[in-house]
């Protein structure tokens, strides 16, 4: 592995140790899988009348 590489891996795993930290602190205790976030999008673009609103995919971490 070249340096960058391993920097790379020390930061992903840094933010893994994070964002594992940041679940346990939400009122859902779970995080936002790239499939929720996914479904909440479709959603919208499939949804006329809704326009200029905040929804919160997070777990309830905006919450805690």
């Amino acid at each position: 592995m070249r340096l960058a590489q391993v920097q790379h891996l020390k930061i992903f795993i840094n933010q893994k140790k994070h964002f594992d930290q940041s679940i346990k602190n939400t009122l859902l205790k779970i995080g936002s899988p790239p499939e929720e976030i996914a479904k909440t999008v479709k959603f919208l673009l499939e949804s006329k009348s809704i326009t200029g609103q905040f929804i919160a995919v997070d777990g309830g971490e905006h919450l805690s």
